[in-house]
């Protein structure tokens, strides 16, 4: 059984901003599951009888090693996805956060062999649309009002 494919697959996202640094990208490698070499947030699918909130702090622990008292972090809303990967539909519920970082974290790539890459886009230079994972903008736009109001950041989507 597929996860997304053969049943409804649930999962965490993040969005990781650094006051100084900007918004957190990862670039996929071939390892994940689909849209290879394009910048991506973050997160990963919830374990059974795991709660959102731990999910989440779970995948940031793993993803960069960051541990609940190196960040502050916001419940922005969910989404329903409905897309096709390789002829198949799949159907995925996210969770969206807000991941705010505080002062002088480091984050380490912990998932090598999935990230290639992490990088620090600025809030008014983020990544063009056509090298980012197909939800990467409308997660962003779905959410910039919110995004702005608990931290004060203006993310640019031009």
């Amino acid at each position: 059984m597929i996860k997304g494919v053969d049943y409804t697959g649930v999962s965490v996202v993040y969005i990781l901003i650094d006051r100084e640094r900007g918004l957190l990208s990862s670039l996929r490698s071939s390892n994940c599951r689909d849209e290879h070499g394009k910048r991506d947030l973050g997160g990963g699918g919830v374990k059974f009888n795991e709660k959102l909130a731990d999910g989440m702090k779970r995948e940031l622990k793993e993803e960069l090693n960051i541990n609940d008292d190196s960040y502050i972090m916001h419940e922005l809303g969910f989404r329903e996805i409905f897309r096709g990967h390789e002829g198949k539909k799949t159907h995925w519920i996210s969770f969206e956060y807000l991941i705010i970082l505080k002062s002088d974290v480091i984050i380490e790539n912990m998932e090598p062999n999935k990230h290639e890459e992490l990088k620090f886009f600025p809030f008014d230079n983020l990544p063009p649309k056509d090298k980012v994972h197909s939800h990467y903008y409308y997660i962003l736009s779905e959410f910039k009002d919110k995004i702005f109001e608990l931290s004060g950041v203006d993310l640019i989507l031009s």
